[in-house]
Protein backbone atom coordinates (compact mmCIF):
# COMPACT_ATOMS: atom_id res chain seq x y z
CA UNK A 1 0.00 0.00 0.00
CA UNK A 2 1.62 3.16 -1.24
CA UNK A 3 -0.15 5.71 0.73
CA UNK A 4 1.32 8.94 1.92
CA UNK A 5 2.25 10.04 5.58
CA UNK A 6 0.04 12.61 5.71
CA UNK A 7 -2.96 10.39 4.61
CA UNK A 8 -2.12 7.86 6.73
CA UNK A 9 -2.38 10.41 9.57
CA UNK A 10 -5.63 11.32 8.55
CA UNK A 11 -6.63 7.80 8.82
CA UNK A 12 -5.42 7.52 12.12
CA UNK A 13 -7.09 10.50 13.04
CA UNK A 14 -10.51 9.36 11.81
CA UNK A 15 -9.71 6.02 13.88
CA UNK A 16 -9.14 8.18 17.12
CA UNK A 17 -11.78 10.25 16.12
CA UNK A 18 -14.69 7.98 16.34
CA UNK A 19 -13.64 5.79 18.92
CA UNK A 20 -13.53 8.99 21.78
CA UNK A 21 -16.95 9.60 20.84
CA UNK A 22 -17.96 5.64 21.94
CA UNK A 23 -17.72 4.35 18.60
CA UNK A 24 -17.16 0.73 19.33
CA UNK A 25 -14.42 -0.33 16.75
CA UNK A 26 -16.10 -2.88 14.76
CA UNK A 27 -18.49 -0.07 13.82
CA UNK A 28 -16.18 2.98 12.79
CA UNK A 29 -15.64 1.48 8.94
CA UNK A 30 -19.46 1.62 8.55
CA UNK A 31 -19.19 4.89 9.79
CA UNK A 32 -16.78 6.02 7.58
CA UNK A 33 -18.72 3.94 4.61
CA UNK A 34 -21.71 6.29 4.87
CA UNK A 35 -19.95 9.77 5.40
CA UNK A 36 -17.85 8.59 1.86
CA UNK A 37 -21.13 7.88 -0.08
CA UNK A 38 -22.40 11.63 1.35
CA UNK A 39 -19.12 13.25 0.15
CA UNK A 40 -19.30 11.62 -2.73
CA UNK A 41 -22.41 13.04 -3.59
CA UNK A 42 -21.07 16.55 -2.56
CA UNK A 43 -18.58 16.48 -5.65
CA UNK A 44 -19.72 13.42 -8.05
CA UNK A 45 -23.22 12.31 -8.84
CA UNK A 46 -23.47 9.59 -11.06
CA UNK A 47 -25.99 6.93 -11.93
CA UNK A 48 -25.61 5.18 -8.59
CA UNK A 49 -25.12 7.76 -6.60
CA UNK A 50 -27.73 10.78 -7.98
CA UNK A 51 -27.72 14.58 -6.91
CA UNK A 52 -29.67 15.24 -3.70
CA UNK A 53 -33.38 16.17 -4.31
CA UNK A 54 -34.65 19.47 -4.30
CA UNK A 55 -36.23 18.45 -0.48
CA UNK A 56 -32.63 17.68 0.82
CA UNK A 57 -30.54 20.28 -0.66
CA UNK A 58 -30.66 22.24 2.95
CA UNK A 59 -28.90 19.54 4.56
CA UNK A 60 -26.19 19.21 1.43
CA UNK A 61 -22.59 18.59 2.03
CA UNK A 62 -21.57 22.26 2.48
CA UNK A 63 -24.68 23.33 3.90
CA UNK A 64 -24.40 20.64 6.90
CA UNK A 65 -21.07 21.58 7.82
CA UNK A 66 -22.20 25.48 8.86
CA UNK A 67 -25.21 23.77 10.61
CA UNK A 68 -24.99 24.24 14.79
CA UNK A 69 -23.18 20.82 15.89
CA UNK A 70 -25.83 19.63 17.43
CA UNK A 71 -28.28 20.62 14.68
CA UNK A 72 -26.48 19.10 12.06
CA UNK A 73 -26.47 15.67 13.70
CA UNK A 74 -30.39 15.66 14.21
CA UNK A 75 -30.23 16.48 10.27
CA UNK A 76 -27.67 13.92 9.59
CA UNK A 77 -29.59 10.74 11.15
CA UNK A 78 -33.29 12.01 9.93
CA UNK A 79 -32.47 13.25 6.43
CA UNK A 80 -29.37 12.05 5.24
CA UNK A 81 -29.06 8.68 6.39
CA UNK A 82 -32.28 7.82 5.35
CA UNK A 83 -31.88 9.13 2.19
CA UNK A 84 -28.86 7.09 1.53
CA UNK A 85 -30.80 3.65 2.93
CA UNK A 86 -33.36 4.00 0.62
CA UNK A 87 -31.38 4.36 -2.85
CA UNK A 88 -29.09 1.09 -1.30
CA UNK A 89 -32.48 -0.51 -1.20
CA UNK A 90 -33.69 1.03 -4.96
CA UNK A 91 -30.61 -0.25 -6.58
CA UNK A 92 -27.03 -0.31 -5.21
CA UNK A 93 -27.71 -3.33 -3.28
CA UNK A 94 -28.75 -3.54 0.42
CA UNK A 95 -26.34 -3.44 2.52
CA UNK A 96 -26.56 0.02 3.75
CA UNK A 97 -30.23 -1.04 4.86
CA UNK A 98 -29.31 -2.02 8.22
CA UNK A 99 -27.48 1.31 8.97
CA UNK A 100 -27.67 3.37 11.49
CA UNK A 101 -25.49 6.88 12.61
CA UNK A 102 -23.66 5.47 15.79
CA UNK A 103 -22.03 8.90 16.60
CA UNK A 104 -22.96 10.89 19.78
CA UNK A 105 -21.85 14.00 18.82
CA UNK A 106 -21.83 16.94 16.36
CA UNK A 107 -18.75 17.76 16.82
CA UNK A 108 -17.54 14.39 15.98
CA UNK A 109 -19.43 14.71 13.21
CA UNK A 110 -17.74 17.44 12.02
CA UNK A 111 -14.64 16.42 12.45
CA UNK A 112 -15.04 13.50 10.45
CA UNK A 113 -16.82 15.37 8.10
CA UNK A 114 -13.26 17.29 7.37
CA UNK A 115 -11.27 14.32 7.56
CA UNK A 116 -13.11 12.22 4.90
CA UNK A 117 -12.65 15.37 2.35
CA UNK A 118 -8.65 15.34 3.29
CA UNK A 119 -9.38 11.59 2.60
CA UNK A 120 -10.89 11.53 -0.27
CA UNK A 121 -10.24 14.51 -2.38
CA UNK A 122 -11.22 14.11 -5.84
CA UNK A 123 -7.73 15.29 -6.94
CA UNK A 124 -6.45 12.42 -4.97
CA UNK A 125 -9.21 10.19 -7.21
CA UNK A 126 -6.76 7.43 -8.76
CA UNK A 127 -5.82 6.38 -4.74
CA UNK A 128 -9.46 6.48 -3.45
CA UNK A 129 -9.53 2.55 -3.33
CA UNK A 130 -6.14 2.37 -1.75
CA UNK A 131 -7.15 4.35 0.82
CA UNK A 132 -10.24 2.90 1.35
CA UNK A 133 -8.66 -0.52 1.58
CA UNK A 134 -6.28 1.48 4.70
CA UNK A 135 -9.10 2.16 6.66
CA UNK A 136 -10.43 -1.58 5.99
CA UNK A 137 -7.58 -2.96 6.72
CA UNK A 138 -7.14 -0.92 9.94
CA UNK A 139 -11.05 -2.52 10.96
CA UNK A 140 -9.64 -6.30 9.98
CA UNK A 141 -6.88 -5.45 12.80
CA UNK A 142 -9.33 -4.94 15.18
CA UNK A 143 -11.58 -8.03 14.59
CA UNK A 144 -9.19 -10.73 14.27
CA UNK A 145 -10.92 -12.68 17.05
CA UNK A 146 -14.27 -12.44 14.79
CA UNK A 147 -12.41 -13.60 11.80
CA UNK A 148 -11.10 -16.92 13.24
CA UNK A 149 -14.38 -17.67 15.56
CA UNK A 150 -16.35 -17.59 11.83
CA UNK A 151 -13.69 -19.10 9.89
CA UNK A 152 -13.26 -16.22 7.52
CA UNK A 153 -9.66 -15.11 7.29
CA UNK A 154 -8.85 -11.76 5.58
CA UNK A 155 -7.11 -11.49 2.14
CA UNK A 156 -3.73 -10.09 1.55
CA UNK A 157 -3.62 -7.28 -0.87
CA UNK A 158 -0.37 -9.07 -2.71
CA UNK A 159 -2.29 -12.19 -2.55
CA UNK A 160 -5.60 -11.07 -3.91
CA UNK A 161 -3.14 -9.58 -6.98
CA UNK A 162 -1.48 -12.97 -6.78
CA UNK A 163 -5.04 -15.03 -7.95
CA UNK A 164 -5.78 -11.99 -10.29
CA UNK A 165 -2.85 -11.99 -12.32
CA UNK A 166 -3.31 -15.97 -12.15
CA UNK A 167 -6.59 -16.36 -13.13
CA UNK A 168 -6.29 -13.33 -16.15
CA UNK A 169 -9.81 -12.05 -15.91
CA UNK A 170 -10.43 -10.31 -19.35
CA UNK A 171 -12.44 -6.94 -20.26
CA UNK A 172 -16.55 -8.00 -20.53
CA UNK A 173 -16.44 -10.82 -18.25
CA UNK A 174 -18.39 -11.34 -15.48
CA UNK A 175 -16.34 -11.44 -12.24
CA UNK A 176 -17.74 -13.20 -8.99
CA UNK A 177 -16.73 -13.39 -5.35
CA UNK A 178 -18.87 -15.47 -3.52
CA UNK A 179 -17.53 -14.26 -0.12
CA UNK A 180 -16.13 -11.21 -0.81
CA UNK A 181 -15.65 -9.34 2.22
CA UNK A 182 -14.53 -6.20 2.29
CA UNK A 183 -14.09 -6.44 -1.98
CA UNK A 184 -10.37 -6.60 -2.20
CA UNK A 185 -10.47 -9.79 -4.46
CA UNK A 186 -13.17 -8.17 -7.20
CA UNK A 187 -10.28 -4.93 -6.48
CA UNK A 188 -7.12 -6.92 -7.39
CA UNK A 189 -9.37 -8.26 -10.60
CA UNK A 190 -10.72 -4.75 -11.77
CA UNK A 191 -7.15 -3.79 -11.34
CA UNK A 192 -5.88 -6.44 -13.56
CA UNK A 193 -8.66 -5.60 -16.15
CA UNK A 194 -7.67 -1.99 -16.54
CA UNK A 195 -3.98 -3.02 -16.39
CA UNK A 196 -4.61 -4.83 -19.82
CA UNK A 197 -6.44 -1.89 -21.15
CA UNK A 198 -3.29 0.42 -20.66
CA UNK A 199 -0.18 1.55 -22.69
CA UNK A 200 2.60 -0.53 -20.63
CA UNK A 201 4.46 2.35 -20.69
CA UNK A 202 2.05 4.41 -18.84
CA UNK A 203 1.88 1.86 -15.96
CA UNK A 204 4.20 2.64 -12.32
CA UNK A 205 4.93 -0.86 -10.08
CA UNK A 206 5.25 -1.19 -6.24
CA UNK A 207 7.52 -3.61 -4.59
CA UNK A 208 4.60 -6.18 -4.80
CA UNK A 209 3.89 -5.78 -8.61
CA UNK A 210 0.76 -4.03 -8.27
CA UNK A 211 0.17 -0.96 -9.81
CA UNK A 212 0.18 2.52 -8.13
CA UNK A 213 -2.15 5.22 -8.84
CA UNK A 214 -3.86 3.47 -11.89
CA UNK A 215 -6.80 4.96 -13.12
CA UNK A 216 -8.63 5.00 -16.41
CA UNK A 217 -7.91 8.40 -17.85
CA UNK A 218 -6.57 8.75 -20.95
CA UNK A 219 -8.62 5.53 -21.91
CA UNK A 220 -9.90 5.30 -25.61
CA UNK A 221 -13.55 5.94 -25.33
CA UNK A 222 -13.90 2.21 -26.97
CA UNK A 223 -11.78 0.93 -24.18
CA UNK A 224 -13.98 2.67 -21.25
CA UNK A 225 -16.63 1.10 -23.14
CA UNK A 226 -15.63 -2.41 -22.26
CA UNK A 227 -14.04 -1.35 -19.09
CA UNK A 228 -18.10 -0.45 -18.21
CA UNK A 229 -19.53 -3.56 -19.65
CA UNK A 230 -17.27 -5.82 -17.27
CA UNK A 231 -19.47 -6.90 -14.37
CA UNK A 232 -18.30 -7.50 -10.71
CA UNK A 233 -20.76 -9.64 -8.29
CA UNK A 234 -19.95 -10.04 -4.86
CA UNK A 235 -21.88 -11.76 -2.23
CA UNK A 236 -21.27 -12.74 1.44
CA UNK A 237 -23.20 -13.78 4.71
CA UNK A 238 -21.49 -10.67 6.46
CA UNK A 239 -23.94 -7.19 5.90
CA UNK A 240 -20.57 -5.14 7.26
CA UNK A 241 -18.37 -7.00 3.94
CA UNK A 242 -20.84 -6.22 1.80
CA UNK A 243 -21.17 -2.50 2.99
CA UNK A 244 -17.21 -2.27 2.56
CA UNK A 245 -17.31 -4.04 -0.54
CA UNK A 246 -19.49 -1.91 -2.47
CA UNK A 247 -18.29 1.30 -1.17
CA UNK A 248 -14.70 -0.10 -2.18
CA UNK A 249 -16.08 -0.94 -5.82
CA UNK A 250 -18.37 2.33 -6.45
CA UNK A 251 -14.96 4.25 -5.15
CA UNK A 252 -13.97 2.89 -9.05
CA UNK A 253 -17.10 4.21 -10.73
CA UNK A 254 -17.70 1.15 -12.20
CA UNK A 255 -21.28 0.83 -13.67
CA UNK A 256 -21.83 -2.92 -13.09
CA UNK A 257 -21.68 -3.90 -9.76
CA UNK A 258 -23.32 -6.20 -7.36
CA UNK A 259 -23.36 -6.93 -4.12
CA UNK A 260 -25.86 -9.25 -2.26
CA UNK A 261 -25.55 -9.98 1.48
CA UNK A 262 -26.90 -13.16 1.85
CA UNK A 263 -25.24 -16.91 2.12
CA UNK A 264 -23.95 -17.99 -1.35
CA UNK A 265 -25.19 -21.90 0.01
CA UNK A 266 -28.19 -20.93 0.23
CA UNK A 267 -31.04 -21.63 -1.92
CA UNK A 268 -31.88 -18.09 -2.29
CA UNK A 269 -28.41 -17.63 -3.78
CA UNK A 270 -29.47 -19.74 -6.44
CA UNK A 271 -32.82 -18.66 -7.29
CA UNK A 272 -31.00 -14.95 -8.12
CA UNK A 273 -28.27 -15.83 -9.50
CA UNK A 274 -29.58 -18.93 -11.57
CA UNK A 275 -33.67 -18.53 -11.79
CA UNK A 276 -33.83 -21.71 -13.91
CA UNK A 277 -32.47 -23.64 -11.11
CA UNK A 278 -29.35 -24.10 -13.45
CA UNK A 279 -29.91 -27.84 -14.38
CA UNK A 280 -28.38 -27.43 -17.82
CA UNK A 281 -25.25 -26.47 -15.89
CA UNK A 282 -24.74 -23.50 -17.80
CA UNK A 283 -23.55 -21.09 -15.18
CA UNK A 284 -23.44 -17.44 -15.29
CA UNK A 285 -20.01 -16.61 -14.54
CA UNK A 286 -16.58 -16.64 -16.40
CA UNK A 287 -14.59 -16.01 -13.60
CA UNK A 288 -15.10 -16.80 -9.97
CA UNK A 289 -12.25 -15.87 -7.61
CA UNK A 290 -12.47 -16.93 -3.80
CA UNK A 291 -11.02 -17.26 -0.59
CA UNK A 292 -14.16 -19.02 1.16
CA UNK A 293 -14.53 -19.67 4.77
CA UNK A 294 -13.34 -22.98 6.25
CA UNK A 295 -12.55 -25.15 8.82
CA UNK A 296 -15.90 -24.68 10.58
CA UNK A 297 -19.13 -26.53 10.19
CA UNK A 298 -22.14 -24.83 8.25
CA UNK A 299 -26.29 -25.55 8.65
CA UNK A 300 -27.08 -28.26 6.42
CA UNK A 301 -31.03 -26.85 6.68
CA UNK A 302 -29.61 -23.91 4.43
CA UNK A 303 -27.72 -25.70 1.68
CA UNK A 304 -28.70 -25.31 -2.23
CA UNK A 305 -30.42 -28.52 -3.15
CA UNK A 306 -27.57 -28.68 -5.66
CA UNK A 307 -25.24 -29.25 -2.66
CA UNK A 308 -27.18 -31.80 -0.71
CA UNK A 309 -25.42 -34.85 -2.83
CA UNK A 310 -22.02 -34.19 -1.16
CA UNK A 311 -23.27 -35.10 2.04
CA UNK A 312 -21.08 -32.47 3.35
CA UNK A 313 -21.07 -29.71 5.89
CA UNK A 314 -17.30 -28.62 5.56
CA UNK A 315 -17.48 -25.15 3.55
CA UNK A 316 -14.07 -25.41 1.54
CA UNK A 317 -15.89 -28.52 -0.12
CA UNK A 318 -19.09 -26.98 -0.80
CA UNK A 319 -17.74 -23.44 -2.29
CA UNK A 320 -15.14 -25.63 -4.65
CA UNK A 321 -18.52 -27.43 -5.75
CA UNK A 322 -20.68 -24.30 -6.33
CA UNK A 323 -18.14 -22.08 -8.20
CA UNK A 324 -18.11 -25.75 -10.29
CA UNK A 325 -21.87 -24.86 -10.97
CA UNK A 326 -21.99 -21.00 -11.44
CA UNK A 327 -19.47 -20.86 -13.86
CA UNK A 328 -19.87 -21.10 -17.56
CA UNK A 329 -18.46 -23.45 -19.34
CA UNK A 330 -14.84 -23.00 -20.47
CA UNK A 331 -15.04 -20.29 -17.08
CA UNK A 332 -12.10 -20.18 -14.63
CA UNK A 333 -12.25 -20.31 -11.12
CA UNK A 334 -9.11 -19.76 -8.28
CA UNK A 335 -9.46 -20.54 -4.68
CA UNK A 336 -7.76 -20.30 -1.83
CA UNK A 337 -8.68 -23.54 0.51
CA UNK A 338 -7.07 -25.68 3.00
CA UNK A 339 -4.76 -28.28 2.76
CA UNK A 340 -7.01 -30.68 3.92
CA UNK A 341 -9.10 -30.37 1.09
CA UNK A 342 -6.20 -32.05 -1.15
CA UNK A 343 -5.44 -35.44 0.84
CA UNK A 344 -8.54 -35.84 3.35
CA UNK A 345 -9.81 -39.16 2.21
CA UNK A 346 -13.71 -38.85 3.62
CA UNK A 347 -15.83 -39.45 0.69
CA UNK A 348 -16.95 -36.07 -0.13
CA UNK A 349 -13.04 -34.61 -0.39
CA UNK A 350 -12.11 -37.83 -2.48
CA UNK A 351 -15.00 -37.20 -4.68
CA UNK A 352 -14.63 -33.67 -5.04
CA UNK A 353 -11.10 -34.28 -5.99
CA UNK A 354 -11.82 -36.68 -8.77
CA UNK A 355 -14.66 -34.18 -10.31
CA UNK A 356 -12.08 -31.45 -10.49
CA UNK A 357 -9.64 -33.92 -11.91
CA UNK A 358 -11.75 -35.82 -14.57
CA UNK A 359 -15.06 -33.36 -15.25
CA UNK A 360 -13.06 -29.92 -15.39
CA UNK A 361 -9.37 -28.83 -16.00
CA UNK A 362 -7.21 -28.36 -12.77
CA UNK A 363 -4.10 -26.39 -14.47
CA UNK A 364 -2.28 -25.76 -11.48
CA UNK A 365 -2.27 -25.75 -7.63
CA UNK A 366 0.33 -23.08 -5.73
CA UNK A 367 1.51 -23.85 -2.18
CA UNK A 368 0.99 -21.24 0.33
CA UNK A 369 3.19 -20.93 3.26
CA UNK A 370 1.81 -20.97 6.62
CA UNK A 371 1.22 -17.68 8.28
CA UNK A 372 0.22 -15.72 5.19
CA UNK A 373 -2.90 -14.98 6.76
CA UNK A 374 -1.44 -14.68 10.23
CA UNK A 375 -2.33 -12.80 12.59
CA UNK A 376 -5.21 -14.80 12.04
CA UNK A 377 -4.38 -17.84 11.58
CA UNK A 378 -1.41 -20.36 10.58
CA UNK A 379 -3.26 -23.05 8.88
CA UNK A 380 -1.53 -24.28 5.65
CA UNK A 381 -3.58 -23.33 2.47
CA UNK A 382 -2.90 -23.40 -1.54
CA UNK A 383 -4.26 -21.96 -4.49
CA UNK A 384 -6.55 -24.03 -7.02
CA UNK A 385 -6.44 -22.68 -10.48
CA UNK A 386 -9.11 -24.34 -12.68
CA UNK A 387 -11.49 -24.11 -15.69
CA UNK A 388 -15.05 -25.86 -16.31
CA UNK A 389 -15.81 -28.61 -18.42
CA UNK A 390 -13.28 -31.63 -20.24
CA UNK A 391 -10.84 -33.20 -18.00
CA UNK A 392 -7.46 -33.11 -16.69
CA UNK A 393 -5.42 -34.19 -19.57
CA UNK A 394 -2.67 -31.88 -19.43
CA UNK A 395 -0.02 -32.80 -16.14
CA UNK A 396 -0.68 -29.86 -13.13
CA UNK A 397 1.46 -27.51 -12.84
CA UNK A 398 2.91 -27.02 -9.18
CA UNK A 399 4.56 -24.15 -7.43
CA UNK A 400 5.71 -24.64 -3.94
CA UNK A 401 6.22 -21.05 -2.62
CA UNK A 402 8.42 -20.45 0.39
CA UNK A 403 7.97 -16.59 0.85
CA UNK A 404 5.51 -14.03 -0.13
CA UNK A 405 7.53 -10.75 0.64
CA UNK A 406 6.63 -10.58 4.31
CA UNK A 407 7.95 -12.05 7.73
CA UNK A 408 5.75 -15.16 8.16
CA UNK A 409 4.93 -13.64 11.53
CA UNK A 410 2.00 -12.01 13.08
CA UNK A 411 3.13 -8.92 12.66
CA UNK A 412 3.87 -9.62 8.71
CA UNK A 413 6.59 -6.78 7.91
CA UNK A 414 7.98 -6.31 4.64
CA UNK A 415 10.73 -9.15 3.68
CA UNK A 416 11.27 -7.77 0.23
CA UNK A 417 14.28 -9.88 -0.75
CA UNK A 418 12.51 -13.02 -0.07
CA UNK A 419 9.80 -13.19 -2.12
CA UNK A 420 8.74 -15.85 -4.91
CA UNK A 421 5.71 -14.40 -6.25
CA UNK A 422 7.84 -12.87 -9.01
CA UNK A 423 9.23 -15.99 -10.23
CA UNK A 424 6.03 -17.77 -9.59
CA UNK A 425 3.99 -15.44 -11.92
CA UNK A 426 6.94 -15.65 -14.56
CA UNK A 427 7.12 -19.43 -14.78
CA UNK A 428 3.35 -19.78 -14.75
CA UNK A 429 3.20 -17.16 -17.90
CA UNK A 430 5.81 -18.69 -19.56
CA UNK A 431 3.94 -21.87 -19.54
CA UNK A 432 1.03 -20.92 -20.75
CA UNK A 433 2.31 -18.94 -23.36
CA UNK A 434 1.00 -16.03 -21.93
CA UNK A 435 2.14 -12.41 -22.20
CA UNK A 436 4.36 -11.71 -19.45
CA UNK A 437 3.00 -8.89 -16.60
CA UNK A 438 3.26 -5.12 -17.30
CA UNK A 439 5.54 -4.86 -14.46
CA UNK A 440 8.47 -7.28 -16.31
CA UNK A 441 10.17 -5.22 -18.37
CA UNK A 442 12.56 -2.96 -18.72
CA UNK A 443 12.35 0.81 -17.30
CA UNK A 444 14.26 3.42 -17.33
CA UNK A 445 15.05 3.19 -13.29
CA UNK A 446 16.83 -0.35 -14.82
CA UNK A 447 18.26 1.47 -17.01
CA UNK A 448 20.01 4.26 -15.26
CA UNK A 449 21.20 1.30 -12.59
CA UNK A 450 22.68 -0.78 -15.32
CA UNK A 451 26.46 1.02 -15.24
CA UNK A 452 26.27 1.89 -11.69
CA UNK A 453 27.13 -0.57 -8.26
CA UNK A 454 24.24 -1.88 -8.94
CA UNK A 455 24.65 -4.77 -11.94
CA UNK A 456 28.07 -6.72 -11.32
CA UNK A 457 30.13 -9.98 -11.79
CA UNK A 458 28.69 -11.38 -14.61
CA UNK A 459 25.24 -11.19 -14.36
CA UNK A 460 23.15 -10.38 -17.12
CA UNK A 461 20.29 -8.14 -17.45
CA UNK A 462 17.39 -9.51 -18.35
CA UNK A 463 15.75 -8.58 -21.54
CA UNK A 464 11.63 -9.50 -20.73
CA UNK A 465 11.07 -9.33 -24.61
CA UNK A 466 13.46 -12.11 -25.24
CA UNK A 467 12.69 -14.53 -23.00
CA UNK A 468 11.13 -18.08 -24.58
CA UNK A 469 9.71 -21.08 -23.16
CA UNK A 470 12.86 -22.85 -24.53
CA UNK A 471 15.08 -21.15 -21.70
CA UNK A 472 12.75 -20.08 -18.92
CA UNK A 473 13.96 -23.36 -16.73
CA UNK A 474 17.50 -22.29 -18.06
CA UNK A 475 17.84 -19.31 -16.57
CA UNK A 476 16.37 -17.98 -13.03
CA UNK A 477 15.17 -14.66 -12.62
CA UNK A 478 16.18 -13.20 -9.32
CA UNK A 479 14.22 -9.78 -8.00
CA UNK A 480 16.78 -7.34 -6.43
CA UNK A 481 15.34 -3.81 -5.19
CA UNK A 482 15.99 -0.20 -5.19
CA UNK A 483 14.50 3.03 -3.89
CA UNK A 484 12.95 5.61 -5.93
CA UNK A 485 11.31 8.76 -5.30
CA UNK A 486 7.66 8.62 -6.00
CA UNK A 487 6.20 11.82 -6.24
CA UNK A 488 2.53 10.76 -6.43
CA UNK A 489 3.55 9.09 -3.11
CA UNK A 490 4.40 12.25 -1.26
CA UNK A 491 8.28 12.29 -1.80
CA UNK A 492 8.24 9.16 0.66
CA UNK A 493 10.86 6.59 -0.61
CA UNK A 494 10.01 3.44 -2.13
CA UNK A 495 11.32 0.06 -3.15
CA UNK A 496 10.88 -0.84 -6.89
CA UNK A 497 11.43 -4.61 -7.93
CA UNK A 498 14.52 -5.17 -10.78
CA UNK A 499 14.94 -8.13 -11.74
CA UNK A 500 18.58 -9.65 -13.36
CA UNK A 501 19.10 -13.04 -14.73
CA UNK A 502 21.45 -15.67 -12.63
CA UNK A 503 23.43 -17.60 -15.32
CA UNK A 504 23.59 -20.48 -13.26
CA UNK A 505 19.95 -22.00 -12.28
CA UNK A 506 20.58 -22.60 -8.46
CA UNK A 507 18.98 -25.91 -7.86
CA UNK A 508 17.41 -24.75 -4.04
CA UNK A 509 15.28 -21.93 -5.57
CA UNK A 510 13.92 -24.22 -8.12
CA UNK A 511 10.43 -24.39 -7.01
CA UNK A 512 7.86 -25.54 -10.05
CA UNK A 513 7.36 -28.82 -11.33
CA UNK A 514 4.57 -31.04 -12.84
CA UNK A 515 2.38 -33.89 -12.11
CA UNK A 516 0.65 -35.92 -14.80
CA UNK A 517 -3.11 -37.25 -14.00
CA UNK A 518 -2.06 -40.90 -14.45
CA UNK A 519 1.02 -40.17 -11.53
CA UNK A 520 -1.35 -39.32 -8.64
CA UNK A 521 -2.09 -40.90 -5.32
CA UNK A 522 -5.01 -43.39 -5.04
CA UNK A 523 -7.31 -41.07 -3.71
CA UNK A 524 -6.37 -38.63 -6.50
CA UNK A 525 -3.99 -36.70 -3.18
CA UNK A 526 -3.33 -33.44 -4.63
CA UNK A 527 -0.64 -32.51 -1.69
CA UNK A 528 2.05 -31.45 -4.25
CA UNK A 529 4.94 -31.90 -1.86
CA UNK A 530 4.40 -35.94 -2.48
CA UNK A 531 5.13 -35.32 -5.96
CA UNK A 532 8.56 -33.29 -5.71
CA UNK A 533 10.95 -34.49 -7.83
CA UNK A 534 14.30 -35.43 -5.49
CA UNK A 535 16.61 -33.39 -7.27
CA UNK A 536 16.56 -30.73 -10.30
CA UNK A 537 19.49 -30.55 -11.94
CA UNK A 538 20.88 -26.81 -12.44
CA UNK A 539 19.86 -25.56 -15.88
CA UNK A 540 16.55 -27.23 -15.41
Amino acid sequence: MYLSSRLRACIQSLWVLLLADGVQASFIIEQATCLLAYWRNAYQSTDALPAFPAKLRPVAWEQLREMPDEKSLTAYREQVLPWLIELSERGRGDSLGRMECRMNKGKTLKGAMVLIEQLFAPELKPFHADVYNALVQQAEAESASYAQHGGSYFTPLHIASLLANLVQPRAGETIADLSCGSGRLLWSAYTYVLQTLRSPASLIFGSDGRPLALSTEGLSNARRKLLQQTSFIGCDINPSATLQAEALLHSLDLANVHTFTMDALSQNFRQVMLPDGGKHGEGVFDVILGNPPWGNRVDAAMFSDMLHPLHTAKPEVLFVELALQLLKPGGRGILIVPDGLLFNREKAYVALRQRLLDENCLHAIVSLPSGVFYPFTGVKTSILLFSKGGSTKRPIWCYEMAADGQILDRKRREQLERNDIPDLLIKYHLRTLQPLGAWIRETQALADYQHGSFLQDDDVQLQWENISPECYSSYYATPYYVMEDRPDCDEEMHAIPVFRRSLAYPSEMRRDWEVARSDLDAGDILTIGRYKPDLFAIGG
